[in-house]
């Protein structure tokens, strides 16, 4: 079964890719930088969702689902999707 997006699943499932996909990791060997995302609501999205990924050397280090910002002050990228 297919994870919807958004979800805790999803964000799960997208994690255990990163961290398993070889393309990926030669890809981004050489980044060094977290992602903190801020989804406003809009259509079906009725809240304001957020979503945190740390992102090391190819591999995803830690992805938190709902976090909130306050938790990551030194985010390197905030991507806001309005």
């Amino acid at each position: 079964m297919t994870a919807i997006f958004p979800s805790e699943e999803w964000l799960q499932g997208l994690e255990a890719k990163l961290n398993s996909d070889e393309k990926y990791s030669e890809i981004a060997k050489n980044w060094e930088g977290d992602l903190f995302f801020k989804i406003e609501p809009e259509g079906n999205l009725k809240e304001e969702l957020t979503f945190y990924l740390d992102l090391w050397h190819g591999k995803c280090r830690k992805a938190v689902y709902k976090p909130d910002a306050s938790a990551y002050p030194s985010q390197f990228f905030i991507v806001r999707i309005l």
